[in-house]
């Protein structure tokens, strides 16, 4: 069985917000995030049949966003920083994992814990997704070692995965 055209206008106009997040994480670029979804939108239209429930739907969403925009970035030699496929594939993986948790209240709640984080925390994030530098860059432009990067960065994901679970635990949301 195939979703119907109006529950892809429904879930679309939902989830719009995560979606265009999302696909601002992919292309770094607001505008072009606002491009990707419309393609996507209409590709979703045209492929309901395709589509076999609004589960499948939320989850064909975010692949096709997250594919869409890699090539919109490199039609357009686009040379922004974004995350890593790892850090993608985590994005893609986590949102589709909760879809009862309120995005605003997820994004909301990570900036705070980016927020919270110590400077050196926020810098090795900026230096490695802002800036889109590979762990052994950061570790010469640290003075650090490679291993302790890729050790350094793996904890501040966990700190901030259990940091955005407490803060939502704490606003009531189940995530």
């Amino acid at each position: 069985m195939s979703v119907s055209i109006e529950t892809i206008v429904e879930t679309l106009n939902k989830h719009r917000t995560a979606l265009i997040g999302f696909a601002w994480v992919v292309v770094g670029d607001a505008q072009l995030a606002d491009d990707v979804f419309q393609d996507v939108s209409l590709a979703a239209i045209r492929k309901c049949e395709q589509i076999q429930d609004p589960d499948h739907l939320i989850s064909w969403l975010r692949h096709a966003i997250r594919l869409r925009g890699l090539e919109m970035r490199r039609n357009l030699g686009r040379q922004v920083p974004v995350m890593s496929p790892e850090v993608l594939d985590l994005f893609e993986s986590a949102s589709s994992k909760s879809s009862r948790v309120n995005e605003s209240d997820r994004m909301s709640s990570l900036r705070q814990c980016i927020d919270a984080m110590p400077d050196r925390s926020r810098e090795l994030l900026s230096l490695r997704y802002s800036h889109d530098l590979k762990p052994a860059e950061i570790a010469a432009k640290t003075r650090r070692s490679e291993p302790a990067i890729y050790k350094a960065i793996a904890r501040i994901h966990l700190a901030l995965a259990q940091c955005v679970k407490q803060r939502l635990k704490i606003m009531g949301v189940r995530s």
